[in-house]
């Protein structure tokens, strides 16, 4: 099996419960199901590089979920 590494501004919608509480524009959740928009980025000048929540989605709309 290949595995095809991302690159620099790619992203992914991960699907996650929130055990811990986590602020969105906002509004913290906690204790839900939640849709996240990730993207990867390159930080502390590209030396470490990760995955960073960005916003919440709605799937059925396919854009960012705005409250």
């Amino acid at each position: 099996m290949k595995i095809i590494k991302p690159k620099d501004g790619d992203y992914r919608l991960k699907t996650k419960f929130l055990w811990w509480p986590k602020r969105f524009n906002g509004i913290w959740i906690w204790f839900e199901t939640v849709t996240i928009r990730q993207v990867y980025l390159g930080l502390f000048g590209f030396s470490m590089w990760r995955w960073c929540d960005v916003c919440l989605w709605d799937l059925e709309k396919d854009q960012p979920l705005v409250y």
